[in-house]
């Protein structure tokens, strides 16, 4: 059996033990007892009630009911005759009965809520019916749609298809299909880029920082652009003494050594690490300049306009030198070209030079500046922490930046800019490849936001799909969370259950469920290795010592065969998860 499988039964014991009635619902029950007066106290799974029926019933018998009223007494009406043995005539009986078309499809969605006992109403059979239909997969289609009766979740398109994507897709894959496609084009705007930037630190593996910054000035000098090399004079980190034409024959030296991809020495004494924090302070500097340009002369500029009239001679003079002093020297040539076009001493003019400053701190220089900063802090960071640490940090990035809290936080002036807020935006203002991989990964965050969390009194379920490649594993990793809650609210650390799906590189496919009781811990190794036992017993005494730091005891390590899992073994009883290998030691 494979994980894909053992995960879509994870999703087929959807049910209340106390289902909420409401009019209009068709439900599956047992009479248990006839009282006088069409009344009769029924079995609605492990709920007894007392009904008001339309018709005489016989006792010990289930029979279809659709609710035609509720409160005090609940009023039901049947709906065909008593259920037989046989699901197959139920089903088609009961779809006759509702006046609906027993299809191939109809049947297949219909038995699966009556075999798991889950109420419905015709309204929303015909919703799903219309959602599987519209589909290709029609398995995954299926399952979905009981799903959402289940949860009561709007039947509607939207919701559909977040819930189909996050089935049928894996997040890296959505993202990395997302990224490529912003690649392609040649004139990306400062939102591509920004979402470009969140998705590449989400998915791409962290790379060397100082092999990353030289092979960016061996493509500037290759390409004859003397644009960051001038930042780099600004930053000071090069003497502004050095020439361009003396930078790229260094640089040229450099690039011919036979080992490039070795420790090699950067010239003009340059040094990797200082280089970057200058970098970053002088970044941060460009921004500053900015605003305190436009500080300065917006309303200058703003009044000349107003009254068609140029600036004083005195102004222009030290407006024309702070642009050439501070500003020209970090531009690209093509900006600077712009620039310089409109430093002239006249009201048109001048409204030009200030909307060209306004859109400066989106420049694509000091876009990659930023870059390679972030890169270099992401690498270090990356570099002092251990695999558990990394592995938190890799969670905490997802649920920040995702987006998942995204409509609790809208109303939040302060709040972080999201993979999901970026995607709304692009989608109003692209077309084509693009906006349908934005649409893609959209409904996949909205479906992760779905599944994400399922809240009750003293029970809480979580599940989490995280970017795999950027902790250096082969696939993304897929979690599934329960666990009790305090008198307080919060999540009890002594009691839970974590199920890890894996697909491993040498032992394949993985299934770990680790189980917590009064910080006692069991785990269960699901998986088809003859020898895994065996080959993991010097590990034991590890785990055993590290969980006693954390104050809890590991109890058993037990291996099983992944074939004779069954669905019972799964804690995830709300939703059929995507599966994602990892390649991770455990």
């Amino acid at each position: 059996m494979r994980l894909q499988q053992l995960t879509r039964l994870a999703g087929t014991n959807i049910q209340e033990s106390q289902p909420v009635l409401r009019q209009g619902q068709i439900i599956q029950g047992k009479i248990l007892h006839l009282y006088p007066n069409n009344k009769a106290q029924i079995q609605l799974g492990t709920k007894h009630l007392i009904a008001q029926l339309e018709a005489s019933l016989t006792t010990g018998e289930s029979y279809h009911f659709q609710v035609q009223a509720t409160g005090d007494l609940i009023r039901l009406r049947v709906l065909g005759d008593q259920l037989k043995n046989q699901m197959q005539q139920n089903v088609e009986s009961l779809l006759k009965k509702l006046g609906l078309k027993a299809t191939k499809q109809h049947v297949a969605l219909l038995r699966l809520l009556m075999t798991e006992k889950i109420p419905f109403d015709k309204e929303q059979l015909v919703k799903a019916f219309q959602l599987i239909e519209a589909t290709n997969n029609k398995i995954p289609a299926r399952q979905i749609a009981k799903e959402m009766i289940a949860h009561k979740l709007p039947l509607t398109d939207s919701v559909f298809q977040a819930l189909y994507t996050n089935r049928t897709s894996g997040y890296s894959d959505q993202m990395k299909a997302l990224l490529f496609q912003l690649k392609q084009d040649t004139n990306q705007t400062p939102l591509q880029h920004q979402l470009m930037e969140q998705l590449s630190s989400m998915t791409e593996r962290p790379t060397d920082g100082r092999a990353a910054f030289m092979k960016h000035i061996m493509n500037e000098v290759d390409q004859n652009r003397p644009q960051f090399f001038n930042v780099l004079k600004q930053a000071g980190v090069v003497d502004t003494e050095v020439s361009f034409a003396s930078w790229k024959t260094e640089w040229r030296k450099v690039n011919e050594q036979p080992n490039r991809t070795g420790n090699l020495t950067f010239p003009f004494r340059m040094d990797y690490e200082t280089s970057i924090k200058k970098l970053d302070a002088f970044s941060k500097k460009i921004g500053q300049d900015v605003q305190q340009f436009l500080k300065s002369w917006t309303n200058v500029i703003g009044q000349a306009q107003q009254n068609h009239t140029n600036l004083t001679q005195n102004e222009f003079a030290v407006l024309k030198q702070q642009i050439e002093k501070t500003l020209l020297p970090v531009l690209t040539s093509k900006q600077a070209q712009q620039i310089q076009k409109h430093v002239q001493n006249n009201p048109e003019s001048l409204r030009h030079l200030l909307t060209a400053f306004e859109s400066m701190n989106n420049d694509q220089v000091k876009a990659k500046v930023d870059q390679l900063v972030a890169n270099a802090k992401r690498n270090e960071v990356l570099s002092l922490r251990n695999p558990r640490d990394q592995f938190l940090q890799q969670i905490r990035q997802v649920l920040n930046f995702t987006g998942l809290n995204y409509e609790n936080q809208i109303q939040d002036e302060n709040q972080s800019t999201t993979i999901k807020s970026m995607l709304i935006q692009l989608l109003q203002h692209s077309d084509g490849v693009t906006h349908d991989r934005s649409q893609q990964l959209l409904h996949f965050i909205n479906g992760m936001q779905i599944n994400s969390v399922h809240d009750s009194a003293n029970f809480i379920q979580a599940s989490i799909q995280l970017p795999g490649e950027k902790l250096a594993l082969n696939q993304d990793v897929q979690l599934d969370f329960t666990g009790k809650k305090t008198e307080k609210g919060e999540i009890s650390p002594d009691y839970c259950r974590i199920l890890f799906y894996l697909d491993l590189t040498n032992w394949k496919e993985t299934v770990i469920d680790m189980n917590v009781q009064k910080r006692s811990i069991a785990i269960t190794i699901y998986n088809d290795h003859n020898q895994l036992n065996d080959q993991t017993q010097a590990l034991k005494p590890i785990l055993k010592d590290s969980l006693k730091e954390l104050n809890y005891h590991l109890s058993t390590v037990t291996f099983k065969p992944l074939k004779g899992m069954k669905s019972t073994d799964s804690i995830t009883n709300n939703q059929s998860l995507s599966t994602q290998g990892v390649d991770f030691r455990i």
